[in-house]
C-alpha cells in the first residue's frame, strides 16, 4: 500500500511532529511526503530520510504547480492522497476530477479557528477550506471532542470519520540540560509555553498571569517559544506591561526537548486544541502541566492527581494553577504527580498505538474501495 501525504510546507508546530511520527513506523516503500515549499519540515524530512517530493512553486497563489501534482499523482499508482492542512487539502480538491485516488485528510485543528485574525483574506481562506471538504472521502481527527465538531459543523456522519489521538516515543532518550546553559539562574522557576504565536493561543492570559506572579514570586520566567503572525503584538504586550526581563521570545525553536528538560512547568493557554502534542511531550518529560480546558485535554489529565486543567480560561485561575505548582515544588511533593503522569500517558498515547491505528484506517479503506471497484 502507498500513501502521498501532502502539506503545504510551512508547518513548524504538532502538525509537523504529528506527520513526522506517523512515519517512523512505515516503510519507505509505503510513504511519500510531498510539500509545496522549503523550510523546517522539509530539511526535518529529509534529516529522518523520508522520501520528499517537492512541488515548487513561484508563491502560494501559483496555481501551475496543480499539473505537476495531477501528473505525479497519476504516474504513481498511490493507493490514497493523505492531506494535512488546509491549502493542500484545497490544492486536492481543486484537482480531484483529475485524479482517481481516494483522498484522506488529518483534521489537526478546529477548521473554523485557523483563520481567526486575519481579516477578510481569513474569511475568504476558512470558506476555501470548508469547500474543499466536499472532495473528501475520510476525515481523520485527532480528539473526540474535534470529531463530533466535523459532525456538527460539517453535516459528516460516522462512516466518514475516525478518531486518532496523538502519540510519541515515549522509549526516546531525553538530553538533561542545565538552566545555565541557555542564561537562566538554577533558582528561576521557569514556565515554558511552546506554541504558535497566533491568536487561537491566547499568549496574553500567560503574560497578564505573570504580571501579578512576578509581585510574589520574582524567580518566575515566562519562556514563549513559537513563532507566527501575533509576534508583533505579543512583543508588544511584553513591554507595555513592563516584562521584558520575564518574558522572553524565543521564537522556533528545535531543542524543545532540551528545553523541556530544564523546565519547571509547561503551560498552553489555548481558545482551542485538538489533543495538543506538547503536552505529550511535557508528560514523557515528567514536567507539571498547567493547561485550559480545551480539546480533549481530560483524556490525558482526568483529574488534578495528573496535572491542572483550568476550566474557565481565565488569568486568576491560570495565576492560582502556577501558585500551586510553585508551591509543590518547594515542598518536593510534585515529582510522584508528573510520575504518575508519565505511567498513564505512555500506556495510552505511544508511538506504536498511533501508528498502527493509522495502518489499521489504510487496510479498511483499502479494502472498502476495492469492494466498490469489483
Amino acid at each position: 500500500m502507498r500513501v502521498l501525504h501532502l502539506n503545504a510546507g510551512n508547518e513548524t508546530g504538532g502538525g509537523m511532529v504529528h506527520i513526522l511520527n506517523l512515519f517512523s513506523h512505515f516503510d519507505q516503500s509505503e510513504i511519500t511526503l510531498g510539500l509545496f515549499q522549503k523550510g523546517e519540515f522539509y530539511q526535518n524530512a529529509l534529516k529522518k530520510q523520508i522520501p520528499v517530493k517537492l512541488f515548487s512553486s513561484k508563491n502560494t497563489k501559483d496555481l501551475k504547480v496543480l499539473h505537476k501534482l495531477i501528473r505525479y499523482i497519476n504516474d504513481s499508482e498511490f493507493d490514497f492522497i493523505h492531506t494535512h492542512g488546509p491549502r493542500a487539502t484545497f490544492f486536492l480538491a481543486i484537482i480531484k476530477p483529475f485524479i482517481n485516488t481516494p483522498v484522506i485528510t488529518t483534521i489537526h485543528s478546529n477548521p473554523s479557528e485557523d483563520f481567526v485574525g486575519k481579516g477578510f483574506k481569513g474569511k475568504i481562506y476558512h470558506s476555501l477550506h470548508r469547500f474543499s471538504f466536499r472532495y473528501v472521502d475520510h476525515f481523520v481527527v485527532v480528539s473526540e471532542e474535534f470529531t463530533r465538531m466535523m459532525k456538527r459543523n460539517f453535516n459528516l456522519n460516522d462512516h466518514q470519520l475516525n478518531t486518532i489521538y496523538n502519540g510519541i516515543d515515549f522509549d526516546q532518550h531525553l538530553l538533561s540540560v542545565s538552566k545555565e546553559k541557555y542564561g537562566y539562574n538554577r533558582d528561576d522557576f521557569l514556565i515554558m509555553m511552546p506554541a504558535r504565536l497566533e491568536k487561537v493561543k491566547q499568549h496574553h492570559l500567560a503574560i497578564k498571569a505573570v504580571k501579578s506572579l512576578v509581585l510574589k514570586y520574582p524567580q518566575v520566567k515566562l519562556l514563549l517559544l513559537g513563532d507566527g503572525s501575533e509576534m508583533g503584538n505579543v512583543s508588544r504586550l511584553i513591554s507595555d506591561l513592563g516584562l521584558s526581563e520575564k518574558v522572553h521570545l524565543l521564537g522556533y525553536r528545535e531543542d524543545i526537548q532540551e528545553f523541556l528538560s530544564c523546565a519547571d512547568l509547561v503551560l498552553l493557554t489555548s481558545k482551542s486544541e485538538s489533543f495538543p502534542l506538547v503536552l505529550l511531550e511535557a508528560a514523557r518529560a515528567k514536567v507539571p502541566i498547567v493547561t485550559t480546558d480545551v480539546g480533549d485535554v481530560s483524556k490525558l489529565i482526568p483529574d488534578k492527581k495528573f496535572g491542572w486543567v483550568v476550566k474557565d480560561h481565565s488569568i486568576d485561575g491560570i495565576e492560582a494553577a502556577i501558585i500551586e505548582v510553585i508551591n509543590e515544588s518547594k515542598k518536593g511533593i510534585y515529582k510522584p504527580q508528573c510520575i504518575k503522569l508519565y505511567e498513564y500517558a505512555s500506556k495510552r498515547f505511544s508511538m506504536k498505538h498511533f501508528c498502527d491505528s493509522y495502518r489499521h484506517i489504510y487496510r479498511e479503506l483499502h479494502s472498502h474501495y476495492n469492494k466498490k471497484l469489483l
